[in-house]
């Protein structure tokens, strides 16, 4: 699923409702994707935090990224609905073998194609002459609301944290 599909499916969710990203820190293969919807499915649907149930729903993107999106104008969600949350993705983790809590992988489109690779690797990719220019498709998650993962989630990379965290080629111009 792509970010114009999951967004589709909350038309009638508030621009304000909260979202999680969790991104593996591999691509997912498709039977993994229907494992992580089969867990996923049923969980959102009764998912509560002190007995109110929340509206919410859940996503996995580009066989990358799960997100939770919870519309806290109907119910808030609090530190025992959450809790629940994160577990049930540290379940998935170790059941298919994958790292959803590596804050070192960065994610990003090459052409038409998603990637993920860890920070030295994609450190190396900007710094050299590999094609790799500002306008390049970043995944920013740290977007915390709909409205945010709509507009400002994948952006180019002059645009992002990135850029301040990462030297490009271009970083190294220094004119004397």
């Amino acid at each position: 699923m792509n970010l114009q599909q999951f967004t589709q499916k909350l038309t009638n969710y508030n621009d304000s409702s909260r979202i999680w990203i969790y991104q593996a820190d591999r691509i997912l293969t498709d039977d993994e994707v229907s494992k992580i919807e089969t867990v996923m499915k049923p969980f959102v649907a009764s998912w509560a935090h002190h007995g109110q149930n929340l509206k919410s729903e859940y996503g996995v993107l580009y066989n990358l990224f799960v997100i939770y999106v919870v519309d806290e104008t109907i119910a808030e969600v609090g530190g025992c609905g959450l809790d629940s949350s994160v577990h049930l993705i540290q379940k998935l983790s170790k059941e298919l073998n994958v790292d959803f809590f590596n804050r070192l992988a960065v994610s990003f489109f090459n052409s038409d194609k998603v990637e993920c690779i860890d920070k030295d690797c994609f450190s190396e990719l900007i710094s050299t002459d590999k094609g790799w220019t500002e306008d390049n498709l970043v995944f920013n998650n740290q977007v915390k609301t709909l409205g945010e993962l709509k507009t400002n989630w994948i952006i180019p990379f002059k645009n992002s944290w990135h850029k301040n965290f990462f030297a490009t080629k271009d970083s190294f111009n220094l004119s004397l």
